[in-house]
């Protein structure tokens, strides 16, 4: 009886094993077979390129994921590695644009889930040539310590750093990475005339690259226009005299052209437009010389909306000038100029600013113009001193963010249209005279 007893115990024990082993392999499928769908597909942007990552269900009995792309005429395999349930994949040699992505996960069957999509941004040239550089607010060069002491504007989003590369005063290449939490940046050891080079890195929130900013050379020059070379004070009190960034703007058949400063520069074939600077005597002359072209400026680069700002300068028009700006505050709530001063032909050359004649029988002959802002919070007034004399004033009620020109701007009447401008300098922070 033992014996028998024992015969039947053991199919039933061996039974129960088994279907106890078969309860705790849980693989999970639907009632079609089919195993379950991937989790928690996300996308991450590249340059021309993109990582996609995913989760595998728990437990689940899948070998491979395929993800599809361009209506799923397109696609890449991802393995599975046993015992990790974390999987991404990169997709490189992409066209800018933006994708609909699907993974599909297969078991050791071939059966397929169901699909899960995502949508995924490609950037690339067009992006990267859309970036600007970090706008410098201004750069002064000291020649005793042979220092440049740059000075940022606030740094843009998704914006990551700055690099500057220069050649120091014993010709070794250096290079400074800026943060954008930076506001200033001191270069050492920098040589007279030098030139020193900038470009920004920006990463957008999850991007697996970062991207550039073409480099844009900017020139140290203790001579720069703007440098604090004349010894001629300003209007008023407790102004300061800075060099914000400025850049040059010509005008040619193709339109407006954008330089950063250099002493010279020209555009046109002939030359319809040119600037020119005179490092012995601070002089800048501005030319327009065919009808191609109506502008050769200065752009000074500092937007305010607050505070005072003065710009001071010695200015000679040359005949035949007639109705060409020589200077203009930018940003206004009706139009695109707040103040502009013209020089006009009548009256053996002239100016006017504010509706007003500043000063006759100017031709060939230099005469002193400063323009003193002073922005709602400091007395909300544009005025303009000839000579040194209060010739026009204007009351400024208008919140909106300015800066100043100058140069030689204007639809072109005679042969050729000639401006200079001697020692321009600007300064801030100060008060108009009483």
């Amino acid at each position: 009886m033992k014996t028998i007893y024992l015969k039947l115990v053991l199919p039933v024990a061996l039974m129960s094993m088994l279907g106890t082993g078969c309860k705790k392999k849980n693989i999970p499928v639907d009632e079609n077979g089919k195993p379950e769908k991937v989790g928690n597909l996300t996308s991450y942007t590249g340059k021309n390129r993109i990582k996609l990552g995913w989760t595998l269900p728990g437990n689940a009995d899948i070998q491979r994921c395929r993800v599809y792309w361009n209506a799923e005429k397109e696609s890449v395999e991802a393995a599975v590695t046993p015992g990790r349930n974390q999987m991404e994949v990169v997709i490189s040699n992409l066209e800018e644009g933006t994708y609909d992505f699907t993974v599909y996960a297969y078991n050791n069957k071939g059966d397929v889930s169901d699909k899960v999509l995502v949508k995924g941004k490609v950037l690339g040239e067009t992006y990267e040539e859309g970036l600007n550089n970090r706008e410098i607010k201004s750069t002064v060069f000291n020649e005793a310590e042979g220092t440049v002491a740059i000075s940022w504007n606030s740094a843009a989003t998704d914006l990551i750093g700055t690099e500057i590369k220069y050649t120091n005063a014993a010709n070794v290449a250096q290079a400074v990475t800026v943060t954008p939490f930076v506001s200033a940046t001191t270069l050492t050891n920098f040589k007279k005339s030098g030139v020193f080079e900038y470009r920004t890195l920006y990463k957008p929130i999850g991007a697996i690259d970062t991207f550039y900013t073409a480099y844009e050379p900017v020139e140290a020059n203790p001579a720069q226009p703007g440098g604090g070379t004349a010894t001629d004070a300003p209007l008023g009190s407790g102004w300061v005299e800075y060099a914000p960034l400025r850049k040059i703007h010509l005008d040619d058949a193709a339109g407006l052209q954008i330089f950063n400063w250099t002493a010279y520069k020209s555009v046109g074939s002939p030359i319809c437009a040119d600037y020119n600077y005179q490092s012995a005597t601070g002089d800048e002359t501005f030319r327009i010389l065919t009808t191609q072209s109506n502008r050769s400026e200065i752009r000074i680069h500092d937007d305010y909306s607050t505070g005072s700002r003065q710009f001071q300068g010695y200015l000679t028009i040359y005949s035949p000038l007639n109705d060409e700006s020589v200077m203009q505050i930018f940003g206004s709530v009706e139009g695109a100029t707040q103040m502009m001063i013209r020089g006009y032909a009548a009256s053996g050359g002239s100016l006017r600013g504010l509706g007003q004649t500043l000063v006759t029988d100017i031709y060939n002959t230099e005469v002193r113009v400063n323009v003193i802002h002073l922005q709602e919070d400091k007395g909300a007034k544009i005025i303009i001193y000839i000579n040194g004399l209060k010739k026009a004033e204007l009351v400024d009620n208008e919140a909106v963010t300015n800066y100043m020109k100058y140069g030689n701007y204007g639809t072109m009447k005679t042969g050729q249209a000639v401006v200079k401008w001697r020692n321009a300098k600007v300064f801030r922070n100060g008060t108009a005279p009483l």
